[in-house]
């Protein structure tokens, strides 16, 4: 069937069904839709919608573009607005919709995920997803985490402009549920929720009480609010190594959430810290793997014992600077 404009009813024009799932696009700002209403009252209805024939509902039309101007027409009372009609199917819908909206500046991020999700769940690939809309994978893939990751507190944040989107995607991949991790009591490594064994000294964490430490998501939300893209990535790292969910186990203050730990609790990692902590993760590499040195050549072992040296000189020095003076010195050197 050609395109052809008519007049429609606002009554037999209904929102973008989706077989049943609805529009991804939700969010409207209300006073910019007063604003367009007042618009539309003095100026007239501009443009047409895009509808097409309601499936199995003869007589009425299904938006595809134009959600927000039949809102706003139908505040400024008008009975009747100019519609393009189009006969596409489900599929073709479906894919009309979603780039229709992807044109929208108040499309957001997670309603721009939903789009892209159900899509990948009709069968395309992200990648295919991504080659349709023309962005990159990794786009496609991060506006589907924030869809299926990001909390309520998040989103509400973002809209209130408290959070980046790089933020609000990092944010995404953090539990947004109370969790309860495990600390063991003889290292003091903070294990994830519902182990059984610490992952860094093997000892059974089975009998360990747990208790509810807050939800990982909403804490770094109050951490990060208002902060630049900078100190996202460590303040999230953080966050996930108090919970027991970083890439390696780490010693952490149990009860991590906004109100018992202070910012400066989380504050940016120093260089020095790093390196010590690579260090340690050496050391511990080696004590699980004491046999790889006993194939090293006699060259290798002297290398490695000078190596040793120089690092257990340089510890004497940090740690002598880092301990208040009359404070006994752990490292037994």
């Amino acid at each position: 069937m050609p395109e052809q404009i008519r007049q429609i009813p606002l009554s037999q024009v209904l929102p973008w069904d989706n077989a049943g799932r609805g529009q991804p696009r939700k969010h409207f700002d209300p006073q910019a839709l007063q604003d367009l209403a007042d618009s539309i009252r003095t100026g007239g209805f501009i443009g047409s919608i895009t509808v097409r024939p309601f499936p199995g509902r003869p007589g009425y039309f299904e938006t595809l573009a134009g959600h927000r101007r039949t809102r706003a027409a139908a505040l400024a009372g008008l009975v009747a607005i100019p519609a393009t009609v189009q006969d596409l199917d489900h599929d073709a819908a479906r894919w009309f919709v979603l780039q229709d909206n992807r044109q929208r500046s108040d499309f957001l991020p997670w309603e721009e995920g939903e789009g892209y999700a159900e899509r990948v769940e009709a069968g395309s690939s992200v990648a295919a997803v991504a080659a349709r809309v023309g962005k990159s994978p990794g786009y496609v893939a991060g506006r589907v985490a924030i869809h299926t990751g990001a909390g309520e507190k998040a989103r509400r944040m973002f809209l209130r402009k408290d959070l980046t989107l790089q933020a609000l995607e990092l944010l995404a991949a953090l539990p947004d549920r109370p969790m309860a991790p495990v600390q063991c009591p003889r290292c003091k490594v903070v294990a994830p929720e519902g182990s059984q064994v610490c992952p860094a000294c093997i000892a059974d964490l089975s009998q360990v009480w747990t208790c509810d430490s807050g939800n990982p998501q909403d804490v770094a939300c109050d951490f990060l609010r208002g902060k630049q893209n900078g100190a996202v990535p460590e303040i999230i790292a953080r966050v996930k190594e108090s919970y027991g969910l970083g890439e390696r186990p780490v010693q952490c203050s149990m009860g991590f959430d906004s109100v018992q730990i202070s910012e400066e609790a989380i504050a940016v990692r120093t260089e020095l810290e790093r390196k010590l902590s690579d260090l340690a993760a050496a050391g511990d590499y080696f004590l699980k793997n004491a046999d790889k040195l006993q194939e090293y050549t006699p060259d290798q072992r002297r290398a490695v014992g000078d190596q040793c040296e120089a690092a257990v000189k340089w510890l004497r020095y940090i740690q002598a600077a880092a301990v208040p003076e009359g404070a006994p010195l752990a490292l037994a050197l």
